[in-house]
């Protein structure tokens, strides 16, 4: 496994996977075509259910039937695409870049350091799947797989915000280090 995490930690490998995770998440998020957020968002007025951070099951259930059938397949659709290649890309140039950036230490925080960015994998994989199984109990609704795809969905965007939190945190003390006059030895 530090062998993966050596080869993914290398700076030209690192800054590659960030210039595709910011490539894929840009073109989904700001480009109007089949399954992008701008196409859903124009055809049902609705955004994916798993947009949808802490909210409350009456409101994921109001989510999910307002998609309507269309939406509601493209949201199956995106499950099946773009819901694994999001997590997937992300979870790599998280760990690419916190190895990167933490390169010459070997302590336990560092290594803990690297599975944020698989638990924020973990939760986006249990939130697509509460998502399947909201969508294949439709029109029967689930109070309870409604509750926790909310939860769930809230979750992952907090695990993702602190995988970003802790790039910069570490980019800046790396910045720091580097760029802080050495002492000079009497």
């Amino acid at each position: 496994m530090q062998r993966i995490v050596d080869r993914l930690g290398r700076p030209r490998t690192a800054m590659a996977s960030l210039v595709v995770l910011v490539s894929v998440l840009g073109v989904v998020n700001g480009f109007d075509f089949p399954l992008s957020v701008p196409f859903v968002v124009r055809e049902t007025g609705h955004k994916y259910l798993d947009m949808c951070a802490f909210c409350g099951a009456d409101q994921v259930e109001a989510e999910l039937v307002g998609l309507g059938t269309r939406g509601r397949l493209l949201q199956a659709i995106l499950l099946a695409s773009i819901d694994i290649i999001i997590p997937v890309v992300s979870c790599v140039a998280g760990v690419a870049v916190i190895a990167a950036l933490r390169r010459r230490s070997r302590d336990t925080l560092s290594r803990l350091l690297l599975l944020l960015p698989l638990l924020a994998l973990t939760l986006d994989i249990a939130e697509n799947g509460l998502i399947v199984a909201l969508l294949l109990g439709h029109p029967t609704p689930s109070h309870v797989v409604a509750g926790l795809e909310g939860l769930a969905s809230g979750l992952k965007f907090l695990a993702y915000g602190t995988v970003v939190v802790t790039m910069v945190v570490l980019g800046a003390a790396r910045l720091f280090t580097a760029v802080r006059p050495k002492e000079v030895e009497r």
